[in-house]
């Protein structure tokens, strides 16, 4: 999505999102935030040496002997030698311009001879822009496509979660597919020693299969997961209590509703962008519908929850599940669309903020009945 379109989001919304800029290093990014080096503008640089799905090998100059670093730390690496084509698509795909970043990162495969990693960071990209565009048959391609070519990547478990993924948005008609790949999914884990947090990832796309496939006792699943991931993989418990939150929320029971979400912002940390971005979302939803009696003095507090869920996904499209993007944009153009005759709201643009939110909707949601519902809508206003 165009960063463009959230020109209107408040300052103190983004700044936390703020990126630092580019250095003559390697830039190891870990999980808990830190970097290495610390300060990349200063100290030693860092080379990447090799990454594998157990561990990264780096070398800090002036230091001949390699060190290493567990896989599991790592959140991504920013290479200070890329080809021009991948800074290109890098570029977009941070906008949410996924058409433009396909072809990019396309043509940066091209130069894989030269950038080995480039072999790996790629053709994970092009699984996630796809998946983003809704094309779960080509996002899995790339996915299934990335571990043939590299067995040993440092992407295997979240390849592998990606064509999980895709499949169950299929629902039941690829109920074996996506048993095939599960079974294939616990074998690697297995194999590489992953540990079992990756086996909580499949049961909570077991749960988003049962969803797709319209069964019932997804919610009674979803707290039974709750309860069960919640040492082992704090963010699985977590997004399986937003789905008992959203079952509760399609209920009607908004005040219940409420408690899920609130209770998930309570105790997400800063990095579970996907999960935070999710309970936005749901937070506003309730806030949204609940307060439909109440003319329009409830919709600021609903439209900054969902503008807040949109600049997580518009800063990390990779951990924020298309559904949640889908339904803050949706729900963020109905609450400008619905403050448009507010004097204030009026001076800031209310109507063309809406009709833009709208139209990302149906660019991004071709064919759903998400995009039908957002052409509706703009043509109201």
């Amino acid at each position: 999505m165009s960063r463009g379109i959230f020109a209107f989001v408040p300052t103190v919304l983004v700044g936390a999102f703020a990126l630092t800029a580019a250095a003559q290093t390697d830039v190891i990014v870990k999980r808990d935030g830190s970097t290495l080096p610390p300060d990349p503008s200063r100290g030693r640089p860092v080379e990447v040496k090799r990454e594998t799905v157990k561990e990264v090998t780096y070398q800090l100059e002036g230091i001949p002997a390699p060190l290493r670093l567990s896989s599991a730390q790592i959140r991504t690496i920013r290479y200070a030698k890329q080809p021009q084509a991948y800074r290109d698509a890098e570029a977009a795909f941070a906008q949410g311009d996924f058409e433009t970043a396909i072809p990019a990162y396309q043509a940066a495969l091209d130069k894989a001879s030269r950038y080995k990693w480039v072999d790996q960071y790629a053709r994970y990209r092009l699984g996630q822009s796809l998946a983003n565009l809704g094309d779960n048959a080509g996002a899995a391609k790339w996915y299934r496509e990335l571990l043939d070519k590299v067995p040993n990547t440092r992407f295997l478990a979240p390849a592998w979660l990606g064509i999980l993924r895709a499949e169950a948005a299929g629902g039941k008609k690829n109920d074996a597919a996506f048993k095939k790949s599960a079974k294939a999914f616990t074998a690697a884990i297995e194999e590489h020693g992953l540990g079992k947090s990756w086996g909580y990832e499949i049961d909570y796309l077991e749960l988003l299969m049962m969803q797709a496939r319209g069964d019932s006792g997804v919610t009674e699943a979803a707290r039974t997961l709750t309860n069960r991931a919640k040492d082992d993989n704090p963010s699985v418990a977590k997004r399986a209590q937003i789905l008992v939150g959203l079952s509760l929320l399609d209920a009607g029971n908004l005040t219940e509703a409420r408690k899920f979400f609130e209770a998930v912002l309570e105790t997400a940390t800063q990095e579970q962008y996907g999960v935070r971005a999710s309970a936005y979302a749901g937070l506003g939803e309730c806030i949204f519908k609940g307060g439909e009696d109440k003319q329009t003095s409830h919709l600021p507090e609903a439209r900054d929850l969902f503008l807040r869920s949109i600049v997580i996904a518009d800063r990390h499209p990779e951990e924020v599940d298309r559904a949640v993007v889908g339904r803050a944009l949706f729900h963020a153009g109905r609450c400008f669309a619905l403050l448009k005759r507010d004097e204030k709201e009026k001076a800031n643009n209310a109507t063309r903020h809406a009709r833009r939110l709208f139209q990302e909707v149906e660019r991004r949601f071709p064919g759903t009945k998400l995009a039908q519902q957002a052409l509706e809508e703009r043509r109201k206003l």
